[in-house]
């Protein structure tokens, strides 16, 4: 203490550096996104890798190795929304699976087929859209999860909030997203 010349008091409280709302949002766009660009990147280098080699006519588009690769690097772009689903409630603080859940509905093959067959909602007829390479419909998605469990969270009797939170969530969050988040995004 002699040689630092400190009085000992404790520490001194660190005052809050005030942002703008550009930055906020520029901290929160890349938290949500910076985890995803390796998965991103390394897939769009693979396409591009086998690209090249069925051009200079090392590789076959119908060769197993070509499909197996490609499909591999098309699952990180595929599921894109999930995985935005992931570091979006992350960065958020709310939970993860119910997240995944509800992003998880918009690409379901069962939920694609029903929606290309003509789904309607409360007299509104779901839009075909497909929502798998898609992360605006997810982002908005997990923004309405963030304030729907938030709420339930407060109003719900603390013994049943361990299914009752993520069923009302299911219950709120996947219709609205299907007939107004997704489009919208």
């Amino acid at each position: 203490m002699k040689l630092g010349s400190f009085t000992g008091e404790g520490a001194v409280p660190v005052t809050a550096e005030k942002r703008s709302i550009g930055a906020a949002v520029l901290d929160f766009l890349v938290g949500v996104f910076q985890p995803l660009v390796p998965a991103i990147a390394g897939a769009g280098i693979l396409k591009a890798l086998l690209s090249l080699l069925t051009l200079i006519g090392v590789m076959e588009t119908t060769d197993a190795w070509y499909t197996v690769l490609y499909n591999g690097a098309d699952a990180a772009l595929y599921f894109l929304p999930l995985m935005v689903a992931v570091t979006m409630s992350t960065k958020l603080k709310c939970n993860r699976l119910v997240a995944l859940g509800a992003v998880g509905a918009l690409i379901l093959p069962g939920m694609t087929t029903a929606i290309t067959e003509g789904l309607t909602l409360f007299g509104f007829t779901v839009q075909n859209i497909a929502y798998s390479y898609q992360v605006f419909p997810a982002i908005l998605t997990v923004a309405l999860l963030y304030f729907v469990e938030k709420w339930v969270t407060k109003i719900s009797p603390k013994p049943i909030r361990v299914f009752f939170v993520p069923m009302i969530c299911f219950l709120i969050v996947v219709p609205v997203s299907l007939l107004i988040l997704g489009p919208l995004g």
